[in-house]
């Protein structure tokens, strides 16, 4: 039999003090602005949230040093502060021996990449190294992690009857207010966040979020509020023993229960946007939760009669959605009836995530390290490289290796059986809230299954504090007085803030560095890489940029290696100026600044030791330039780390064509080509460099845009214009076999139609032409259309296209010049 949950009156909890007011305020100003501010995953939004996290230390430390209480503690935080602490362990420098023994995995490692080649980077074996191979990610997560761990434990402190009320409720209107601009951005076709700030995608279905895997999750945790306030409500208004389903849902319209409708509209609305979004992890994430605690109610007796509005409340969601739009939802969900859609890729990612974790079973590969680190065993085909492991909880594994894993499974377990102890005991109305946090927690932890939201601040940080609030009530937690206790409070936290303050220069920095980059990427697109077809000026004003941004972030790989690119590709641009035998001349010069962008690569490897490009270009440039004997096997180690970016993949294609192994470099030549490596660029190395004809013919085999593309180089070289003539005809032959079958390009179409009018054919050229320009209409292409519908005698249909391109056909003084003259020619 459940036990009574009349509740008993609430006991005083001491006066609040001034400190503990504004420690609230700030917490709860953080807790709402992350969402609002796209997740919160830009550099000013994480430093800003550093510094709010050192200031809550401060002030719950001063009004300990002024005479209050010491923090109110459970032992939830022990292994969350161990686990902090474990994360900076793998950024300290340690002794090469002392390594070996405890991590050889990680010793080999870092022995292999600073060593060999010899040169700039390799002294640092002397100093030390660190579990992490990639120190700067783990420095840069360790930030958060601290943050995190200051806001659970002074939420703890925090948290009581009337302080989770209005947590609850802050969540709860967040949640509402989130899911209605998710809405009306998906109805009003909105493309930009706000409607204002552009997102990848056709329509901005993520709401305040980037990704929409993160919106659902956040979603999720403001239901989960939305149904504490509810049934804590419930539990105030009590007059019998059990609470029963249908008092949460009696008398609604009655203006003492208007909250609770309030509250039953947000949580229908939060879940429609979450279906709108497309989100289907999220999606199936909330009905896991939802069946968590239908379960959890059932078994405690809790609540009686638990399902019938359960299933109201989704009913009530799908009529949104179907008033919404229902047609983008369930294409989406659709996909899931292919696993090889829907999640044979995130299988591989796990499989090859967990080879990792074998690899680096003690201490993982380093916290935040998982972009630079998990190529080495990615053996999927796609053309990307997976930043994160779509699955928390592999990531954590590769990341941090059993001793993280078991301290965060420890503290997610302390906080379960805690959770469900209050539940089998709701002894006041904020108990009864337990049930619909456990919603939110149980939703975020099965969605962790397959995203990585908890690296999100907003989605971090709101977990820990509604998990605070959760051991904030439960029995176990002590606060001790004596004057030891208070000042070994006020300590850690005042050491806690200072390591948070100290980091906040290094945050900021890495601010401005980002910003600078902005710079370089909208550069970038100018000079458009992997050609980099630009003047001098264009690179000066890049390396401006980018030279700025090592200087403020040197320990940041990316960015000393594009540098380092960048200045490479200047040298290439000042010598399109230069004459051939000017060229010649300038080769020593060359071939020493090949050494010095070498050399600044090969220091650059204590930062960063697995990043692949750093190497693949460390071996062409000792490949092309300094005759190094060993470049192979620094391309090969590029291509071992960074399998998926195309400049690995095209290095090692070049490295094995020079070795004669052509039907192993054809292959590697098409994972390039794949990965969207630049054909014109493949083809100018093979012809003008090497002169290697035959390579670049059986690059061509089956593809008309190549043979297209081979054909036009050739006319251009005497003495093969025979071939160049066959080769344009063998690429018309399979465009025109290509224009069969669906989903052709659409220039092919426009290509066709030249090749039919040049026949004679009109009839066949104006049937390309008009398909062309069905998927294209504001194209130059509707003047061929209109000359070729004059030369068959059409002269309505010509003089109707004529006007058209006025109409259709984005401004162009020279192409309307000639359709004016044109009209007035034969009288309009």
């Amino acid at each position: 039999m459940p036990r009574s949950r009349r509740h008993r009156s609430a006991q005083s909890a001491g006066p609040r003090s001034n400190w503990d007011l504004a420690a609230e305020a700030l917490l709860f100003a953080l807790v709402a602005w992350l969402p609002l501010a796209f997740g919160g995953v830009f550099p000013l939004t994480q430093a800003i949230t550093m510094g709010i996290a050192a200031a809550i230390a401060l002030l719950a430390a001063g009004r300990i040093l002024t005479g209050g209480q010491a923090l109110r503690w459970s032992a939830v935080s022990v292994p969350a502060a161990i686990f902090v602490g474990f994360t900076m362990l793998q950024g300290i420098e340690f002794p090469l021996g002392l390594v070996e023994v405890v991590a050889p995995s990680t010793a080999d490692t870092w022995r292999t990449l600073l060593t060999e080649p010899a040169g700039p980077g390799s002294a640092a074996l002397e100093d030390g190294v660190t579990l992490s191979l990639n120190p700067r990610g783990t420095d840069r997560d360790i930030r958060l992690l601290l943050a995190g761990l200051v806001l659970f434990v002074v939420g703890v402190d925090l948290v009581r009857k009337d302080t989770a009320r209005r947590l609850l409720w802050l969540m709860a209107i967040l949640g509402g207010g989130v899911a209605l601009v998710t809405i009306a951005q998906v109805v009003t076709g909105a493309s930009a966040i706000y409607w204002s700030w552009e997102v990848p995608g056709k329509l901005a279905r993520a709401g305040t979020f980037v990704h929409y895997g993160h919106l659902s999750q956040f979603l999720n945790l403001s239901i989960g509020c939305s149904i504490a306030l509810i049934l804590m409500r419930a539990v105030e208004r009590q007059t019998k023993e059990e609470l029963e389903l249908e008092e949460l849902f009696s008398r609604l319209s009655h203006y003492e229960r208007r909250p609770d409708l309030y509250l039953a509209v947000g949580v229908v609305l939060s879940m429609a946007a979450i279906a709108v979004s497309t989100s289907r992890n999220g999606t199936i994430s909330m009905l896991v939760g939802a069946t968590v605690v239908a379960f959890w109610l059932q078994r405690t007796q809790f609540l009686v009669g638990v399902g019938w509005p359960m299933f109201g409340l989704l009913f009530a969601a799908f009529v949104a959605v179907v008033v919404i739009g229902f047609d983008p939802v369930y294409e989406r969900m659709a996909s899931l009836d292919t696993p090889s859609d829907a999640y044979s890729g995130r299988l591989a990612l796990l499989i090859d995530t967990l080879s990792a974790f074998a690899e680096f079973p003690l201490f993982g590969m380093g916290q935040g390290t998982f972009e630079w680190t998990f190529p080495m065993f990615d053996q999927d085909t796609r053309n990307a490289t997976a930043a994160h492991a779509e699955n928390q909880y592999a990531e954590l594994l590769s990341e941090t290796g059993l001793v993280g894993t078991v301290l965060i499974l420890t503290f997610a377990t302390m906080i379960v059986r805690r959770m469900l102890r209050r539940g089998r005991h709701v002894e006041k109305p904020i108990h009864a809230a337990v049930y619909g946090v456990g919603f939110g927690l149980a939703s975020v932890a099965f969605h962790a299954t397959t995203d990585f939201g908890l690296r999100i601040p907003a989605i971090a940080v709101t977990t820990l504090v509604l998990a605070a609030l959760v051991i904030g009530m439960a029995t176990d937690t002590r606060r001790a007085d004596s004057r030891p206790a208070r000042l070994l409070s006020a300590a850690g936290l005042g050491l806690a803030a200072l390591g948070l303050l100290a980091q906040m220069p290094a945050a900021l920095r890495a601010r401005d560095a980002d910003n600078l980059w902005d710079i370089v990427r909208a550069g970038q697109a100018v000079v458009r890489p992997p050609e980099f077809v630009g003047t001098v000026e264009q690179f000066d004003e890049i390396l401006e940029a980018a030279e700025a941004a090592v200087q403020l972030a040197p320990d940041d790989v990316e960015y000393r290696y594009w540098t380092q690119v960048y200045r490479w590709m200047r040298l290439r641009a000042e010598y399109q100026e230069l004459s051939r035998e000017e060229r010649v001349a300038q080769a020593p010069r060359t071939q020493a600044f090949a050494r010095e962008i070498r050399d600044e690569l090969l220091a650059s490897r204590a930062v960063g030791p697995t990043f692949g490009p750093m190497w693949s270009m460390i071996g062409q440039l000792g490949l092309i330039w300094l005759d190094d004997r060993q470049a192979g096997q620094w391309i090969e180690r590029g291509r071992r780390f960074a399998p998926h970016y195309a400049g690995t993949a095209y290095a090692y294609a070049l490295y094995l064509a020079l070795e004669g192994k052509q039907d192993e470099c054809v292959h590697e030549f098409e994972r390039a080509l794949k990965l969207g490596f630049s054909w014109r660029w493949i083809l100018e190395v093979l012809l003008n460099e090497y002169g290697n004809l035959d390579l670049a013919l059986a690059l061509v085999h089956g593809s008309a845009e190549r043979t297209q593309a081979l054909s036009d180089w050739l006319k251009r070289i005497e003495g093969q214009e025979e071939l160049a003539t066959k080769l344009a005809d063998d690429a018309m032959q399979l465009m025109l076999a290509q224009l069969e079958e669906p989903g052709a390009p659409l220039w092919m179409w426009d290509r066709a139609g030249d090749h039919y009018a040049k026949q004679g054919d009109d009839a066949r050229a104006i049937e390309h032409w008009a398909r062309y320009l069905a998927r294209a209409p504001r194209s130059g292409v509707r003047f061929k259309l209109a000359l070729a519908y004059e030369r068959s005698g059409d002269f309505a249909a010509a003089m109707r296209e004529m006007r058209l391109i006025k109409t259709h056909v984005p401004a162009n003084d020279s192409l309307y010049k000639r359709a004016d003259q044109w009209l007035e020619r034969l009288g309009r």
